[in-house]
């Protein structure tokens, strides 16, 4: 991350003057889950309507991290509404779709780990056309 001075130019509206903040509270978020976070640091823009938020390297790093947390809880409580739909156990889906190890949806789900991107491409043709899962043929 860049380092900014206070007189800085506004990286989103270019006015000049960037004014300091620290141990400020936030949310990340991902459609309708959120994850707060606390404590954060940085510089904010002097004009009130522009909002532009530069967090200094640490707090970028937790605001990352809840981002990422976000991220991660909304894929499993999607993954778990679809798995539900199409009528499978967490090991029945493992077996069908995803092939990973036998607590990998739970894992999934909890979002303690995040849907892996090709997973979630799938999961959404599921979602759309359920009676795909029939078509599916995993061979390991």
């Amino acid at each position: 991350m860049t380092k900014m001075r206070k007189k800085d130019h506004c990286p989103s509206c270019g006015l000049t003057g960037m004014k300091p903040f620290t141990n400020r509270d936030f949310t990340a978020s991902c459609k309708h889950v959120a994850v707060d976070v606390r404590g954060l640091s940085g510089l904010e823009c002097v004009d009130d309507s522009c909002k532009e938020i530069v967090f200094k390297d640490a707090s970028a790093k937790l605001y990352a991290a809840a981002s990422d947390k976000a991220v991660a809880l909304y894929r499993g409580e999607r993954l778990r509404e679809i798995r539900l739909k199409l009528g499978l156990t967490q090991l029945e889906m493992i077996r069908k779709v995803s092939g990973g190890g036998h607590n990998a949806i739970s894992r999934y789900e909890n979002g303690e780990v995040c849907v892996p991107t090709p997973l979630w491409v799938l999961l959404g043709l599921l979602d759309k056309r359920p009676e795909l899962i029939n078509e599916i043929r995993v061979t390991f």
